[in-house]
């Protein structure tokens, strides 16, 4: 047994509600008794009629207003039929109609109104009676007020009228206050903003000296250019004094001593005393040599003469040797003395231009704070007195809306009442048509209202539309009052269900029919019997199969009913079910009352079909919804339905050809969005 719920199932949960077959089935009916009905009624309704009075007044909307002040056309904005639709409505709220029963004494409210104590309450009454319309093509608004007895019908609606004038004066009074109050509360707050402004600008003028405000005579912007350019060529001398520094301390780091031989050398080369003394002794020496022309090696002369020219010869030597010894230690002792002067020199002018740099650093950092001060100053005084400027305009502007507010105070409003309801002179009618329509809507109505509760309150299968409802496809047929098995006369409903039995026989080899019953208080014996003998003129053998029913019945010769029995288990009904498959054309299984019969739940999945019989006006659409789901939830093969004890109805044929001109409709529906919203191919 599988799980499976209502909505699974084909065919409808609830029994459905069809106003047509309601209309053609009870319409007569309610004629009948609606006639009856308004007989009775149409007396008491002519009895009732009274004179009817009514009267109106008119309130007019005027759609353009011209202001005071600039002789605009103040016009409504929008739809206009939105705005009279709007004033209709906020006429008959009942605020405005409480308002208009307490300004009246009570003899002057409508008669139907003054035993009601309440103004309130009086006010929802009225609202219902009384008639407010925006008259077509027209700026008017008519509010009209009738009842059968004349008194306060004008009093009552020149109150509501006067009222709701009250009201709209009212609201523009109030609004126009509020919108006094806020303007005054602006302009104070702009003479409060105009005096601290002034403060401010007053207070930004003492710290300037200076009220022009104008960035072109801020003093300290040329005395931060010219400090600017003090800065920069001071810096620059600064970098240039360091650098120069640095190479004197690069060349007192490099400077050797004996660098200055060949400047020694040079310097004894050039002296004069040295070339005068080589001078002279080379003309000594010229003169000696002379002398010793002729002598020879070992003569005395020759070699005193000989060594006074060799002494000579080391006195030059040593006269050059000294002096290039006094001549190197004098450069050297000068170059260092140089080289130490210079490094003193350059510090000394590196570390002053530092100071000067650091100086001029300091006074332009504040000559700049100065001059950025200024300058927020100056703007601060720019945007001040522009919005001096503002608020003085805004002031002005304000002090025009005041006064113009306060004239637009007592203007005239958009409506205006233009003409007073006056008492009614005579009835207009009388409501014997309106007496004569209720007498006939209830003679007609109270009927159709019971017949409709019944109908809606009632269960019960009753014709072939609510069993397709039921079973979610059509019967194969509806049976009339069923007949014993005995007579030879065969019932033609049957005949023709018979004849679709063996057509299906012998298109898809179905022989085992189980019929099953809905209802308990009705069995099948009779159905079933009748099928079998209109089955017999078209096949060889049949069988009816019931579970003990002991029935004295006459059946042809090839016509058998026999009982389906067990002793150990029921699956010896199984076996007995196959022999006889195999022995008979068809086997009829007369399963009785579904729900209550365990054999026939145990047999109905070995059936070809079950056919469910269903009696007009006893069976209930919920119990044969329940069969339906049981059987299906035991695996039933195909399922079809009988309605007994009903005779076809030209109601069934409309219901029939109802259906079908729908189902034509559907479909071209369903044509008509495949041809429209047909998918593109991509």
């Amino acid at each position: 047994m599988s799980n499976i719920t209502a909505s699974q199932i084909p065919g409808k949960k609830n029994k459905p509600f069809d106003p047509l077959v309601f209309l053609l089935s009870r319409g007569l009916s309610i004629a009948i008794f609606g006639a009856l009905l308004l007989l009775i009624t149409t007396p008491l309704a002519l009895k009732k009629a009274k004179p009817f009075y009514e009267t109106s007044g008119n309130m007019m909307i005027t759609p353009e207003l011209k202001q005071y002040l600039n002789q605009n056309e103040d016009t409504i904005t929008g739809s206009f039929k939105d705005y009279a639709r709007t004033q209709v409505h906020r006429l008959t709220t009942e605020d405005v109609l409480a308002e208009a029963l307490q300004k009246l004494d009570r003899e002057s409210w409508p008669a139907y109104l003054r035993h009601v104590e309440e103004p309130e309450v009086a006010a929802r009454i009225l609202k219902r009676r009384i008639n407010v319309e925006h008259l077509t093509r027209s700026y008017l608004i008519q509010i009209s007020l009738g009842d059968g007895n004349p008194g306060g019908l004008a009093e009552m609606i020149n109150s509501i009228m006067n009222s709701y004038i009250q009201k709209l004066q009212q609201e523009q009074e109030d609004q126009t206050a509020r919108r006094v109050t806020y303007i005054r509360k602006e302009m104070e707050r702009s003479d409060d903003q105009i005096i601290e402004i002034r403060q401010r600008i007053a207070e930004i003028g003492d710290a300037l000296k200076s009220n022009a405000f104008n960035d072109n005579q801020n003093l300290n912007y040329q005395y931060v250019v010219e400090l600017q350019k003090d800065y920069l060529e001071a810096y620059t001398e600064s970098i240039r004094s360091r650098n120069f520094h640095e190479f004197e301390e690069i060349k007192a780091d490099r400077f050797n001593p004996e660098d200055l031989h060949v400047y020694a050398k040079e310097s004894v080369s050039r002296n004069e005393a040295i070339y005068l003394v080589k001078n002279w002794t080379y003309q000594q020496l010229q003169e000696l040599r002379a002398s010793i022309d002729g002598l020879t090696a070992q003569n005395p002369d020759r070699i005193y003469v000989e060594t006074r020219m060799d002494a000579m010869n080391d006195y030059l030597e040593t006269f050059e040797k000294d002096l290039y010894g006094s001549f190197l230690s004098v450069m050297q002792e000068k170059s260092e003395y140089e080289l130490t002067q210079k490094l003193f020199n350059s510090e000394g002018h590196f570390e002053a231009i530092d100071d000067v740099v650091e100086e001029l650093k300091t006074s332009l950092a504040e000559a700049r704070l100065e001059f950025e001060n200024s300058s927020r100053l100056i703007a601060e005084g720019k945007e001040l007195r522009s919005q001096l400027s503002e608020q003085t305009s805004r002031k002005s502007f304000l002090s025009g809306l005041l006064s113009e507010v306060s004239l637009e105070a007592k203007a005239p409003l958009r409506i205006q009442i233009e003409e007073m309801a006056s008492a009614p002179l005579g009835p207009i009618g009388n409501s014997k048509m309106k007496m004569l329509l209720l007498a006939f809507a209830v003679a007609l109505g109270l009927p159709g209202l019971v017949f409709l509760a019944f109908d809606l309150l009632d269960d019960r299968i009753r014709r072939k539309s609510d069993l397709s409802a039921a079973v979610g496809a059509e019967p194969v047929g509806i049976v009339p009052q069923l007949t014993g098995a005995s007579h030879d006369e065969r019932i033609p409903e049957i005949n023709r269900i018979a004849v679709r039995f063996e057509q299906d026989q012998r298109q898809n080899d179905s022989n085992v029919f189980m019929v099953a019953g809905v209802d308990p208080r009705r069995h099948q014996h009779d159905f079933c019997d009748q099928l079998a003998l209109s089955l017999a003129e078209y096949s060889g053998r049949i069988v009816v199969a019931d579970f003990g029913e002991e029935l004295d019945l006459d059946y042809p010769d090839n016509v058998t009913r026999l009982s389906l029995k067990f002793k150990d288990s029921r699956r010896e009904l199984l076996e007995q079910l196959d022999l006889l498959k195999r022995t008979y054309d068809f086997v009829i299984i007369d399963g009785g009352y579904l729900k209550g019969h365990a054999t026939t739940q145990y047999l109905i999945p070995e059936a070809d079909a079950v056919i469910f019989t269903a009696w007009a006006n006893n069976t209930r659409f919920k119990e044969l919804r329940e069969s339906l789901l049981l059987s299906h939830s035991l695996g039933v093969r195909a399922i079809s339905s009988v309605l007994c004890g009903a005779q076809p109805e030209k109601l069934d044929e409309v219901i029939d050809y109802k259906n079908k001109v729908f189902g034509y409709i559907s479909a071209l529906h369903r044509l008509f969005e495949s041809v429209i919203f047909k998918p593109k191919r991509v």
